[in-house]
C-alpha cells in the first residue's frame, strides 16, 4: 500500500476559493467509494505554490498491470481511463487489479474547473474528437475501454505510435472511413500502416476481438453498457478456457498449517502489512502518515515535480480591474503532467517499528479475564500502559502517532464486535475517541445500528422522502446554510450546502409531530453529523434525529417557550448549587440566561464553538444524559468567572457577544466534576 499525489491547476476565470472548495466537496462525495478494484481517494490539499492548484492524494500502487480480462462497473463517468491507470497489487499470492484516477473527471466538474483537460487524446471517443465541447458520458468510457483492450492484449500503446496531434487526425480519418458500425478494422489498419511491427502482435487480440468491436462502435448508443460489457467479457473468458489471467495460484489456508509455516508467513510480511493494516484501513494509514509531519506539497517541491519559481519573475506587464493579468504569461504558466507522484512511507514505518512488539497485538478476552481476576472488570483498562499520555490534552494526543495507532487498533476491534462490546466501547470513549472512527463511534453511542434495526427509520424510506417540493423553511435555509461554519473548507463547498439542505429537509418532513419546525441553529446542530457521514446521509439523519430526541427533546417545537424557560431555570439552579457567589452577582445585575444561554442549549454549543472544539465536547456529551449540557454551560461561566464577577450589565453583554477562546479540555473536566457531585448530592 502506498499513497500517490496528482496536481490539478484550476481555471483562472473562476476565483481561487471557488475552485478549491468546489473540488473539495466533490472529492468528499466520492471518498467513501470502496471497492477491491478501485484506489480510494483520501484528501484534497490546496496548493500554496501554484496559483489555483490543488493536490489530490489517493491510494496508489507502483506497478502497472500488463494484462487484464475483467472489467468494472461504472458508478461515475471516469473520463481518464488509460493503461497508466490500471495498477495491481500482490496480496497473499493473489493479484488484485486497481483502477486509479477514476474520479478526476467528476472532481474537476467535467474539466470545467481546470485549465487543461484530464482526458488523453488516444482514448477519446469519436463524439468528443469531432466536437471538443461534447461532454463525456458512460459511452465514452466504454470506447476508452475498447482502446484499452487493444493495448493490453497486443502490448502496444497508441501513445507509442502517434503523438497527440497525430492521433486526433488519425481518429477523424477512421471515423469518416467507417461512418457507421464498428471502426476496429479501420483503426487496426491505420496502426499497421504507421507501425508495421504491430502486425506481428495483432493476433493476440483474437480472444477479445468481439468485445473490442462492440466497444468501438461509432454511435454511442450502439455501445454496450457496463452490465452487458461484463457479460461479454465472461463469455469471452469461457471461450478462452475459463482461466482468469488476473488471478495467481494462492496457497490454500488450512487449519493444519504447521507452527513453523505460520512463523515463516508472519516474518515474511513486509511494510505496513506486519502492523495489521490492509486496504480496508487505508484511512488509518494516511492519518498516521500526516502525523509524521510530512507535507505533500513540500515532498513534490523537493522531488522537482512542482517548480518553485521566484515570484518577481512572474510579474505581469499590466493589471486591470479585478486582478486580471496581462503580459508575461509564459513565466506564470504551469506545465504539469497528469502523473502520480508516490509519497514516501519511510518516516511512518520507522515510527511504527519503534513500537514494542508486545503492544502490536491485543486480546480483548484476555484483558477481560485479567480484569475479572482483579475483581474490577468494568474498570479494567483495555489500552496498553500509556504513561504520560493519560495527562496530555486531547489536541496533543491526536497528534501522537504511537498513541493514535494503539487507539485506532482498539476501536477498530470494538466497532467490528458492536453491539456485543458496547460496554467496553463506552468505557474506552471516556478517555478519548480517535478522529478516524469518530463518526462510527458517535453512531454507536446514539444506538444507530448499521443494519437499520433501531425502529426509527429505514434506508428505503429515507430515499423516498420528498425533499424537492417547497417547504416553509426553504427561504430561511437559503439564508442560514451559506453562513454555517464557513471557516471549514468542506462546509463552504457547494456540495456541502446541497447535502445540508437535503439533511435538514429530510428531518423536517419525516418528523411525525407536526409541531416540529426549523429554528435558527438547526443547521449548526446538523453540521457535525454531516461532516462525519458526508456520504451516508441516512446515517447522518438518524444520528441527528437520535441526538435531538436524547438531548433537545421539545426544543424545536413551534412553541418552545415553556421548554426553554424550564431548561434555563434548571440551569440557574445548577449554577446556584455550584457557584452561589457568581449566581448572586448575575441576579444582582438582572442578567438572566435568556440574554446569552439560549443559543448554547438550543444547539448544544454548536453555534458558539468551532467544529474542532465541538467534536471534543460532544465526545464527552454523548456519554452522559440530557442534564450534562447544563454543567457544560456552568463550566463556561466558571471559566469566565474572573471577568464576570467584576463587570456591569453592559460589559457582560459585550463579553458574551464575543466569547474568548475557551479551553475545552478544562471545561469538560470541570463539567464532569460538578456533574458527578450533582448526581451524588441529596436532593
Amino acid at each position: 500500500m502506498k499513497f500517490g499525489a496528482v496536481i490539478l491547476v484550476g481555471n483562472e476565470v473562476r476565483t481561487d476559493n471557488a475552485i478549491s472548495t468546489s473540488m473539495l466537496g466533490r472529492l468528499a462525495s466520492i471518498a467513501s467509494i470502496s471497492h477491491d478494484n478501485l484506489c480510494r481517494y483520501l484528501e484534497l490539499i490546496k496548493c500554496q505554490t501554484i496559483p489555483n492548484g490543488v493536490i489530490i492524494v489517493s491510494e496508489h500502487y507502483s506497478a502497472q498491470y500488463c494484462r487484464v480480462q475483467n472489467s468494472f462497473k461504472n458508478s461515475i463517468v471516469i473520463g481518464s481511463l488509460s493503461i497508466e491507470n490500471i495498477l495491481f497489487r500482490v496480496s497473499n499470492e493473489q493479484v488484485k487489479v486497481k483502477l486509479s484516477h477514476f474520479g478526476l473527471y467528476y472532481i474537476s466538474e467535467g474539466n470545467e474547473a481546470i485549465k487543461e483537460a484530464i482526458c488523453l487524446p488516444w482514448y477519446l471517443s469519436p463524439e468528443c474528437v469531432l466536437n471538443a465541447e461534447e461532454k463525456l458520458s458512460y459511452c465514452s468510457d466504454i470506447w476508452s475501454f475498447g482502446i484499452l483492450l487493444i493495448e493490453l492484449f497486443t502490448g502496444w500503446q497508441l501513445a507509442q505510435i502517434w503523438s497527440r496531434k497525430q492521433v486526433m487526425s488519425v481518429l477523424r480519418s477512421v471515423v469518416f472511413k467507417t461512418k457507421h458500425g464498428s471502426c476496429l478494422e479501420n483503426l487496426l489498419d491505420s496502426v499497421e500502416i504507421s507501425c508495421p511491427a504491430f502486425k506481428s502482435s495483432s493476433h493476440c487480440l483474437q480472444n477479445a476481438r468481439f468485445v473490442s468491436e462492440k466497444c468501438l462502435q461509432i454511435a454511442p448508443m450502439d455501445r454496450p453498457n457496463s452490465t452487458d460489457l461484463l457479460q461479454l467479457l465472461d463469455e469471452a473468458n469461457q471461450q478462452d478456457g475459463g482461466h482468469d489471467a488476473c488471478e495467481c495460484p494462492c496457497a490454500e489456508a488450512s487449519i493444519d498449517e504447521s507452527i513453523d509455516s505460520i512463523k515463516k508467513r508472519i516474518l515474511g510480511e513486509e511494510g505496513l502489512a506486519k502492523f495489521g493494516f490492509t486496504t480496508k484501513t487505508v484511512n488509518e494509514v494516511f492519518f498516521l502518515w500526516k502525523l509524521c509531519g510530512s507535507s505533500v506539497e513540500s515532498i513534490l517541491i523537493r522531488n522537482g515535480i512542482i517548480q518553485n519559481r521566484p515570484p518577481v519573475l512572474a510579474f505581469p506587464r499590466l493589471l486591470v480591474d479585478d486582478f486580471r493579468l496581462y503580459g508575461n504569461e509564459k513565466a506564470r504558466k504551469v506545465n504539469l503532467a497528469l502523473n502520480v507522484a508516490e509519497l514516501p512511507l519511510n518516516n511512518l514505518l520507522e515510527r511504527l517499528n519503534s513500537i514494542p512488539r508486545d503492544e502490536l497485538y491485543l486480546s480483548l478476552d484476555w484483558i477481560k479475564i485479567r480484569g475479572c481476576g482483579q475483581g474490577n472488570e468494568s474498570k479494567a483498562s483495555l489500552s496498553p500502559p500509556l504513561g504520560a499520555d493519560s495527562v496530555q490534552s486531547l489536541v496533543v494526543k491526536e497528534r501522537d502517532i504511537n498513541y493514535q495507532f494503539k487507539r485506532m487498533r482498539l476501536f477498530r476491534r470494538f466497532l467490528s464486535a458492536f453491539p456485543y462490546k458496547s460496554d467496553l466501547l463506552r468505557h474506552e470513549c471516556q478517555k478519548d475517541i480517535p478522529p478516524v472512527y469518530r463518526g462510527a463511534v458517535w453512531a454507536s453511542l446514539l444506538d444507530v445500528f448499521p443494519a437499520f434495526d433501531d425502529g426509527v427509520f429505514h434506508h428505503e424510506d429515507f430515499c423516498q422522502i420528498d425533499t424537492f417540493s417547497e417547504h416553509p423553511s426553504d427561504r430561511q435555509l437559503q439564508v442560514d446554510i451559506p453562513r454555517c461554519h464557513q471557516y471549514d473548507e468542506l462546509m463552504s463547498s457547494p456540495m456541502a450546502h446541497y447535502r445540508m439542505k437535503l439533511l435538514i429537509k429530510t428531518l423536517l418532513v419525516s418528523r411525525k409531530d407536526d409541531d416540529f419546525v426549523y429554528w435558527q441553529g438547526l443547521d449548526s446542530l446538523s453540521a457535525p453529523f454531516l461532516i462525519l457521514h458526508f456520504n451516508d446521509l441516512s446515517t447522518a439523519f438518524r444520528c441527528l434525529n437520535a441526538f435531538i430526541e436524547r438531548y433537545l427533546h421539545g426544543f424545536f417545537l413551534q412553541d418552545n417557550s415553556t421548554v426553554i424557560r424550564n431548561y434555563l431555570a434548571e440551569f440557574m439552579r445548577v449554577l446556584e448549587f455550584v457557584d452561589p457567589e457568581l449566581f448572586s452577582h448575575l441576579i444582582s445585575l438582572d442578567f438572566h440566561p435568556e440574554l446569552f444561554a439560549i443559543p448554547w442549549f438550543l444547539t448544544c454549543f454548536a453555534h458558539v464553538l468551532p467544529l474542532h472544539k465541538l467534536f471534543h465536547l460532544w465526545d464527552s456529551l454523548l456519554l452522559a444524559d440530557s442534564q450534562f449540557p447544563l454543567f457544560i454551560g456552568v463550566a463556561i461561566l466558571i471559566q469566565l468567572r474572573p471577568r464576570l464577577i467584576s463587570v456591569n450589565f453592559n460589559e457582560a453583554i459585550l463579553l458574551f457577544s464575543d466569547l474568548p477562546d475557551l479551553p475545552i479540555d478544562e471545561i469538560v473536566q470541570v463539567a464532569k466534576m460538578h456533574y458527578g457531585n450533582w448526581l451524588v448530592s441529596p436532593m
